[in-house]
Order: structure tokens, then C-alpha cells, then sequence
């Protein structure tokens, strides 16, 4: 019987096969376990064989060819790539799969129940509701299967209907985060539009950008050293973390704002700043991300209802690409760059500053907490702390205390995939022009899946997915199962 208990063997080396290392921090316990699912959604019909075909050139191009490496584990459990020498139909630069339903999206089951905007705030299932009719079946789970099955790491998956298509790319985190898709997508649509020439630059195939933010001198003192979770305090944290992951049922669900009460509420919070500083000529600045983070905080701390001492920790995910051009290690914040370039910046609260200040004084707080954050030596000090605590536990570190309750949100708006323009593979229009609100070939809605394997969900955020053409934002938020009620009467508050 030791079969049933023996792992399943690695697929044999491919001598022709190259063999790259991944980038450090693409290669850790969180990205391994997090596969993202990212569907773009068009009222109108595409043509797939133009898209496959596109796609597969980009696959082709010196650099770019990276991405259809498969996955392995060395002999010292590091993670690398084995590019093939040659992409055929046995071993292909990424998994297709093409599916034609001969009917109206709103005849099929799965289809008519995707979200669509209106004038209200909205809650949707979440995407795992969408997932058999969005999901390619074939591609695992998990990156322990990823390694011992010799497939590619990105997966696409087109849809269509008589007026409608869902076309789907799948990845394991440890390729890349929301920005480096950008680059694939600029890519793809470049030569969609045929304009190969457009294409950017691969960079990454032989350096390691985010590394080499170390290595040309000691990086100075963190400002949120002291903070960060260490020995006992952090095992208390990962136990009540861990815990929580399995007694509570986390649910992933969509939320839609209408754009008129983003702005409302951005509008609010600049009022109160500007009731707050009277002898200010001009009142500070906040983004929709600074206020849309601190209307969360205050919702969840509304709906958990923690005690007032309880310390909430806002955690924000940010784009270092920037900082990397700044340092001379890329050559522009948009080549390709297909890797994990980001980094988080922290805002520690107690619950009663949540519950009790402002909504503009939160945002207010989390724009000092960016700014102090992401200046360049902050970002590598942060940097030589994710290293520290990934080289001894495999994780990054934690900033807070124990008992606290963390919100992620990680904001794709940056990437402004709602206006990605998919026009030149529209082969008939769906939804009349003049009854939507989005362009040709432009995305009416996306849906984000992101499942994970490591027994610690994200609970209390997720990713703000982005505004569409009109201006809606739309949010992707993971949150215990029995909330998301009181989630809803908050928002019909709104």
C-alpha cells in the first residue's frame, strides 16, 4: 500500500530544455499557492482563431517565449523554469481551449448571471459561481501539479455566443502580478492591432530587477521596523490566522459602485478635510484608492464590530515599477516586466480611529502612510525585511500585533483593464452600440478568481479590480460567509 502514499514523480528533464531561475520573490509560499483565474467579458463576438493566434505569436518572441516554460522543483526545492526549445502541439507555449454556445449569452445558465452594472451598489456571487462555464477544467489547482505535469504556466480560454464572449487567461501568482499581465495583454493587443512593432521589450529573462534593489548598498532602517510581528507574537498571529481560515467559510463575492457614489464619497472626504483645515488654501490629496480603502476599513469594523482597542491594520498593495526605473534597474515603468514587482504599504489603526474619524481623515492617513512608504529607500528597506523574514520562514513579514484584524487590498486600477481595446477581433457587434455604455471591443465586465492551496485565505479585502468606461468600480472582496449580509444592508445605506 506505500504507493498511495508516495508523491507523483516529476516528468523527466528535457535535455534541449533551458533552465532559468525564477525571480526571488516570485518563488514563496503565498504566490506558489495562489492561482489567478481573470475573465474579460465583451458584448460582442470575437473571433478566437484571431486571438489564439495573436496570442501564440507573442509566445514566439524573443523574450516573451519565457512565459510558456514549465514549472519545476530543483533538488533544493526552488522553483524554475524549463523552456522548451521549440513549441509544438505536444508541448505548446500555453493551454487553449475554445468553446461556441449558439445562443444569446442571456439564454445560458451560467451566462445570463454574470454581473452587469446599474445605478445602485450591487453585491454578485463571486467567481467561483461562473467558474464552470469560465474555467478550463484542465489546468490544476495547485503548483504541486503544475510540477508534475509537464504544461505550460499560462492558460487561455475563449467563449462565444450569437452576442457575446468571455475570454479567460489562468496563472499561478508566481508568474506575475496585475501589472506584469498588463504587459502581456499590451503585447497580445499589439499585434491584434498589427503593430508587432509596439510590442515591449522583454525584460527580466537574465536579471532580476526587484533583487537587484539590494544589492548596491545597505538599505537603511524600515520606519515600521518596530511593528513588525517577530517570534511569539507572530506564531500567536499565524495560529488565530490559521484557525480562523478553517473554522469560518470565506466567501468571494463582487461589489459594484456606481460611479456617482465613488465620487460622492471622494467628495465627502474632501469636504471634511477641507472643514478640518479651514486656514489651508488648498485641502490635501487624496485618490479614490486612499478612500475607497478607508470606506472598507469602516464598513468591516461596522459590520465585525470589534472591541475599540483592537488594532486594524489596512495593508495596500503597490506597483514598484516606478521605483525601478528610478533606480536605473528598468528602463520605463511599461516594458515587460513579467514578474512580482510590488510591495505593500502599511496603516496601523485601533478600531475606534475606524469607527469613530472621519472617512477623510482615514484616507488622509493612508495617502501619509503611501507617501512615507514608497519612497525609494523605504522601499528597499521593506524590501530587505520581506527578505529577512521570507529566507528564514518562507513568507513575507506581518506589521500589527497579534490579535489584530488585517484588510489587503491590492488596487489593479493602475492597470486600467477596462480599456484594453479588443476591437480589431469583433466580428459582430452584440449589445447595440447606443444601448451600453462601453466601447467596441471593449470589456463590459471582469471576473477574478483567485483560489489558493495554502490553508490561509485572504479574508476582509481582495483586489479593487478597477472603474470601467463609465466610471463604476468594481471589487473583488474575499470576507466570512455570515457578514456579507450585514455587507448588504451597509451598502443599501449608501
Amino acid at each position: 500500500m506505500g504507493h498511495f502514499f508516495s508523491k507523483p514523480a516529476a516528468p523527466a528533464k528535457v535535455p534541449t530544455d533551458t533552465v532559468l531561475p525564477f525571480h526571488y520573490f516570485d518563488d514563496n509560499e503565498i504566490y506558489r499557492a495562489i492561482r489567478l483565474q481573470i475573465s474579460f467579458c465583451f458584448n460582442d463576438v470575437l473571433d478566437a482563431e484571431k486571438l489564439r493566434g495573436a496570442f501564440a505569436r507573442l509566445l514566439e518572441m524573443d523574450g516573451w517565449r519565457k512565459l510558456g516554460a514549465r514549472l519545476r522543483l530543483n533538488s533544493e526545492g526552488k522553483l524554475e523554469y524549463h523552456l522548451p526549445a521549440i513549441f509544438t502541439e505536444d508541448r505548446p507555449s500555453f493551454m487553449y481551449s475554445f468553446e461556441h454556445f449558439g445562443s444569446s449569452i442571456a439564454e445560458h445558465p451560467i451566462g445570463s448571471r454574470l454581473p452587469r452594472g446599474g445605478n445602485k451598489p450591487m453585491i454578485f456571487g463571486g467567481a467561483d459561481k461562473y467558474s464552470a462555464l469560465l474555467g478550463d477544467p484542465r489546468i490544476p489547482l495547485s503548483y504541486k501539479d503544475w510540477i508534475n505535469l509537464d504544461i505550460p504556466q499560462l492558460g487561455l480560454r475563449i467563449i462565444t455566443f450569437n452576442d457575446a464572449t468571455c475570454v479567460t487567461i489562468t496563472f499561478l501568482h508566481s508568474l506575475t502580478d496585475a501589472m506584469g499581465l498588463v504587459a502581456i495583454l499590451r503585447g497580445w493587443l499589439a499585434i491584434l492591432h498589427g503593430k508587432e512593432e509596439e510590442v515591449p521589450p522583454f525584460i527580466g529573462s537574465d536579471t532580476d530587477p526587484m533583487l537587484s534593489v539590494l544589492e548596491k548598498k545597505p538599505p537603511p532602517r524600515w520606519i515600521l521596523a518596530d511593528k513588525i510581528l517577530r517570534g511569539f507574537p507572530l506564531l500567536v498571529y499565524g495560529v488565530r490566522t490559521l484557525f480562523q481560515s478553517y473554522w469560518y467559510k470565506i466567501e468571494e463575492r463582487v461589489i459594484f459602485l456606481p460611479a456617482g457614489k465613488v465620487e460622492q464619497l471622494r467628495q465627502d472626504a474632501l469636504n471634511e478635510l477641507a472643514a478640518q483645515n479651514p486656514n489651508v488654501d488648498k485641502v490635501p490629496f487624496i485618490s479614490e484608492n486612499d478612500v475607497l480603502s478607508a470606506w472598507w476599513a469602516k464598513l468591516l469594523a461596522r459590520v465585525v464590530r470589534p472591541a475599540g482597542d483592537r488594532t486594524i491594520t489596512i495593508m495596500n498593495a503597490f506597483d514598484c515599477r516606478g521605483i525601478l526605473t528610478e533606480m536605473g534597474l528598468i528602463p520605463a515603468p511599461d516594458v515587460g516586466l513579467v514578474t512580482n514587482a510590488v510591495n505593500g504599504f502599511w496603516t496601523v489603526l485601533s478600531a475606534r480611529q475606524v469607527l469613530e474619524e472621519p472617512l477623510g481623515s482615514l484616507a488622509l492617513q493612508v495617502r501619509r502612510s503611501l507617501e512615507q512608504q514608497r519612497t525609494v529607500e523605504q522601499v528597499r528597506a521593506s524590501l530587505a525585511e520581506a527578505k529577512d523574514a521570507h529566507d528564514r520562514t518562507g513568507y513575507s513579514y506581518v506589521v500589527g500585533d497579534s490579535g489584530m484584524m488585517l484588510v489587503i487590498i491590492s488596487s489593479w486600477q493602475k492597470a486600467k483593464f477596462f480599456t484594453f481595446d479588443f476591437s480589431p477581433a469583433v466580428i459582430k457587434v452584440g449589445t447595440p452600440l447606443d444601448k451600453r455604455d462601453n466601447q467596441l471591443g471593449r470589456a463590459s465586465c471582469m471576473c477574478v478568481k483567485g483560489t489558493t492551496d495554502a490553508g490561509m485565505p485572504i479574508m476582509n479585502g481582495g483586489a479593487v479590480i478597477g472603474k470601467d468606461e463609465k466610471g463604476n468600480f468594481w471589487l473583488n472582496f474575499q470576507l466570512r460567509n455570515k457578514l456579507w449580509a450585514r455587507v448588504e444592508e451597509q451598502l443599501k445605506e449608501m
